[in-house]
């Protein structure tokens, strides 16, 4: 494992404007943004099923989804539906369950929900999910077609 942060990369450099003025990677492979949804896993449960349905369309469209990435994004998504059913568990069997011996303690439940709630938030700041990750994405509009000047250009 390195140490330090982890580098930024080279496309979120450009559409942020390359705030440290550093030299870019020339060399970083670019990955094609994907142009049709890919249909969830079928082992997902119904609530990463829907989120990755949702999510999946948003990044689609942000031109932030890449075949690359459908990998990781699976992962938030099997994520984020566990956050749901530990979030279940805990409304049926409360904040706190008998111990093995009659007494009182705070339901694990909660325990792996924070965890996996920090797995969630980290991939959602990967994929530019939060207010305070997208801040930073500055997205180039897409060109307009001008069918008037392909026209006149024999295109």
């Amino acid at each position: 494992m390195m140490a330090g942060r982890k580098p930024t990369p080279t496309q979120q450099k450009k559409l942020r404007g390359n705030p440290g003025k550093r030299p870019l990677n020339t060399n970083e492979p670019e990955m094609q943004a994907i142009v049709k949804i890919p249909k969830p896993p079928t082992y997902l449960s119904p609530a990463a099923k829907k989120e990755w349905k949702q999510q999946a369309k948003l990044l689609m469209e942000a031109r932030v989804l890449t075949a690359a990435d459908v990998s990781s994004f699976e992962l938030y998504c099997v994520s984020y539906g566990k956050v749901v059913d530990t979030e279940k568990m805990i409304r049926k069997h409360g904040m706190f369950v008998r111990d093995p011996r009659g007494g009182i303690m705070a339901n694990p439940a909660i325990d792996l929900q924070l965890k996996l709630l920090s797995h969630c938030r980290q991939f959602m700041t990967e994929f530019g999910l939060t207010p305070s990750s997208r801040s930073r994405i500055h997205v180039a509009p897409a060109e307009k077609k001008d069918e008037f000047g392909d026209f006149l250009n024999g295109k």
